[in-house]
């Protein structure tokens, strides 16, 4: 195997270089809060997701790229008859689905790529699958429902600053823990997810699994070649060859990425650290992603959910 610790000089100064970040939250203590993982499409993801919108007796508010499906329209529709609903659609994913005062079409430069739904300021629904009949269905997609209301809150200001237009105000790093599970959330690209996952990679020190839908960020590629463990990739078959891909690289230097095997879409955007921490969220390891489209991104530190990340990756790898 090519050697790899060459980048390591290089890849701190990159860090260390980087411009002046916002500060870190410090960390909140939760004892309430609380992380359910689904894997889709094997686990009934539309009817995971139709539960968690059905309890909503005040308020949800929905940060989507795409949505299609028509349940998950028609409990948004139903609800909007009798509490708060709030749903922005990024002008790509938008095809007239839904109509009204409460729907904003987001038309900016990038991507509006969020997956996210805030619900009674006390759960959020987010990861990687759009409310779509192929993500929920077909695709292999991860759903993360959040139980916490000061995470809610969090995501509920980011989708006021979508709606409203306005400049990101919130820590960069927003911590939050329990006596199980610590959890960090970032929004990008204000919040530099890709920073915040290269120190996350180039930290880890048994072990790194990745499913990725597209990976074109060669930062990223220094991060995993500077952590000097055993690496193993999965990419979506359909992205290897995408302009700017990492796919040929990482063959170069003998690591073992394979193309996924899926008939439809490998969606998932996930990197599992030494078995015990998973970044995962709808932003993918692309330029784009890094440093233009709106996104979100989750580190979570759990040994359970870890488990069950590491269990979607060896399916896929083995199927």
């Amino acid at each position: 195997m090519k050697k790899r610790y060459f980048y390591f000089a290089a890849f701190l100064l990159l860090i260390g270089g980087c411009a002046e970040q916002k500060s870190a939250q410090e960390a909140i203590y939760d004892p309430e809060l609380k992380i359910n993982v689904h894997f889709c499409p094997v686990d009934d993801c539309q009817g995971i997701m139709e539960a968690v919108l059905e309890i909503a007796t005040s308020s949800i508010y929905c940060a989507l790229y795409e949505l299609d499906n028509a349940a998950i329209l028609n409990v948004l529709g139903t609800k909007s008859r009798s509490i708060s609903v709030g749903l922005i659609i990024d002008e790509e994913g938008f095809e007239n689905q839904i109509q009204g005062d409460a729907v904003k079409i987001d038309k900016s430069a990038n991507r509006m790529h969020d997956k996210f739904c805030v619900i009674d300021l006390q759960y959020v629904i987010t990861g990687s699958t759009n409310p779509t009949n192929n993500d929920l269905k077909l695709n292999n997609n991860n759903l993360i429902i959040i139980h916490s209301s000061t995470v809610a809150s969090w995501y509920k200001e980011e989708f006021d600053e979508l709606w409203n237009e306005l400049k990101d105000t919130m820590p960069e790093t927003k911590n939050i823990y329990s006596n199980t599970t610590k959890l960090s959330v970032y929004f990008c690209p204000e919040d530099k997810c890709d920073i915040h996952l290269q120190e996350l990679l180039s930290s880890a020190s048994k072990s790194i699994d990745f499913m990725t839908f597209a990976f074109t960020d060669d930062k990223v590629t220094d991060a995993l070649l500077v952590s000097n463990v055993p690496l193993r990739g999965i990419i979506e078959t359909r992205n290897i060859n995408l302009q700017g891909s990492e796919y040929e690289r990482l063959l170069s230097y003998q690591i073992p990425v394979i193309k996924d095997k899926n008939p439809r879409t490998m969606h998932h955007k996930v990197f599992i650290a030494d078995n015990a921490i998973v970044a995962t969220g709808s932003y993918n390891p692309t330029k784009s992603g890094s440093h233009g489209n709106d996104e979100n991104m989750l580190i979570i530190q759990n040994e359970q959910i870890a488990a069950a990340f590491s269990q979607e990756f060896e399916r896929l790898w083995s199927s």
